[in-house]
């Protein structure tokens, strides 16, 4: 499914970026040493989504290194429906809240996301805070300037991503990663919205 692949090739090209020492690793494809996760208290229950995140940010607190080994291989499956992945992208933005106030340093970016990455959901939560001032007349002589200004900067900031996947393809019919990011970043950022309030 199409769907399936774009997740997967993002995860490709953010993987073949990552040096060799990170700061975060998945829990989908890590190794950690037992002494370590008893040591550093091992997941932490109460983060239900963003618990691998949260256990690697300890790790490297704790002094240790986080090793990323780009010739590894492993099998995952990717959603292939759009409704129930941008579902998780909700519950992934809530999580990622408790994550921030525990590790407000990683705000700005770790090994996988870059600051980019982490301004997507905000800005598309801009967005939609200033579509209803469009509609006041009074206000649009600026609100129609600054909705069509932030749609540009959020369109803008899929082209790095999107880019990638087509240079590393060769297909261009990828670059339709760029509408899945866009959408992406108003379900993370209700997400984000909810895990505030």
């Amino acid at each position: 499914a199409l769907l399936a692949t774009l997740i997967h090739e993002e995860i490709v090209a953010r993987h073949r970026r990552m040096p060799a020492d990170v700061s975060v690793l998945a829990s989908y494809h890590v190794l950690y040493r037992r002494r370590v996760l008893e040591e550093v208290g091992g997941f932490d229950a109460s983060c239900r989504w963003a618990h691998d995140a949260e256990l690697a940010y300890r790790v490297r607190k704790a002094g240790y290194r986080l090793r990323f080994e780009s010739e590894s291989r492993v099998g995952h499956f990717h959603p292939i429906e759009l409704r129930g992945y941008l579902a998780k992208q909700r519950q992934q933005g809530f999580w990622r809240v408790m994550l921030y106030c525990r590790h407000p340093e990683r705000m700005a970016g770790d090994s996988y996301s870059g600051p980019w990455d982490f301004a997507q959901p905000p800005l598309a939560m801009l967005i939609l805070a200033t579509l209803p001032l469009a509609a006041i007349t009074a206000f649009r002589w600026l609100s129609v300037p600054l909705v069509v200004a932030l749609i540009a900067a959020l369109l803008l900031a899929q082209l790095p991503m999107t880019l990638r996947i087509v240079r590393q393809t060769g297909k261009w019919r990828y670059a339709s990663f760029a509408a899945l990011s866009f959408v992406r970043a108003f379900w993370r950022g209700a997400g984000m919205l909810l895990g505030m309030i």
